[in-house]
């Protein structure tokens, strides 16, 4: 009867060390979730990177005025916009950082409604600059409207690929089947 009990206590704790070594590996371990996640980082980083200049350009623009008269009639909401837009991309940063699903998805829709919007904005705003510049002669009032489709252009793309990596990034997350709070 010992006996047996000794066998049994032997194949439980065999059991026992065979599930806990079958621990899915970690987030790091894992190539094309670091990848994913490097790129996200750097395009976020990018981003945040011109929103912070755009702030700065825009803060001081309304800091060298010398009235209320000489500012722009939207230097505030503008103040306003790109903090908020910091605050958006920093809060993305956190979220890719910490491997946070829910906050990853979050950020994505909200980036791509941002998208379709700023794509809308771009659209009214060229026909308000061409219609502005026309009076200076139509070659000066073509060349800053590609100007400004250029920029927009390359601010679109980059959000574009940014909102793509982080559904990629989720739905790779979402097919590990772990918790995403893991420390790292």
């Amino acid at each position: 009867m010992e006996l047996d009990s000794e066998v049994s206590t032997d194949k439980i704790s065999m059991i026992k060390t065979s599930t806990n070594s079958q621990k899915p590996p970690s987030l790091e371990q894992q190539p094309d979730v670091v990848r994913t996640r490097k790129i996200i980082l750097i395009l976020i980083g990018i981003l945040l990177f011109l929103c912070i200049i755009c702030f700065i350009f825009v803060f001081h623009s309304l800091a060298t005025s010398d009235s209320k008269k000489d500012q722009s009639p939207n230097s505030g909401s503008q103040l306003v916009s790109v903090f908020i837009s910091i605050i958006y991309y920093c809060f993305g940063l956190l979220v890719t950082y910490r491997y946070y699903q829910t906050g990853l998805l979050v950020f994505a829709w909200l980036g791509f409604v941002t998208l379709l919007s700023m794509l809308a904005f771009v659209i009214i705003i060229l026909v308000g600059i061409i219609i502005n510049t026309s009076h200076l002669g139509v070659a000066k009032g073509v060349i800053v409207a590609i100007i400004f489709i250029i920029i927009c252009l390359t601010a679109s793309l980059v959000q574009i690929f940014t909102v793509r990596y982080v559904f990629i990034l989720s739905k790779l997350l979402k097919n590990t089947k772990r918790l995403t709070i893991e420390r790292i």
